[in-house]
């Protein structure tokens, strides 16, 4: 787990994960801004963001820059499950 941005680049330079779970806003940097340095480093990588303002202004750029799903919060515990489920066996 990283507790903002920088860490997450500096985690992600030392291993591949292959998906990362981010909040869009977050110390350091927003989750837009982290998940294209991101995928900068390892363009298979997937992503959810889980945020709590699922707006056009949030959801699309996050979709944009390859997130492959948004999630509201509350997050809906079986459906995180069922998406890390998905992405980590594929």
């Amino acid at each position: 787990m990283a507790h903002n941005g920088q860490t997450a680049l500096q985690m992600a330079s030392k291993r591949a994960y292959g998906l990362f779970i981010l909040d869009y806003h977050m110390p350091t940097m927003n989750g837009d801004e982290l998940l294209h340095r991101l995928h900068d480093m390892d363009p298979c990588s997937n992503a959810l963001f889980i945020t709590g303002h699922a707006n056009i202004n949030v959801v699309f750029p996050a979709m944009q820059e390859g997130a492959a799903r948004v999630l509201s919060k509350p997050v809906d515990l079986e459906d995180l499950m069922e998406n890390v489920g998905h992405y980590c066996l594929h």
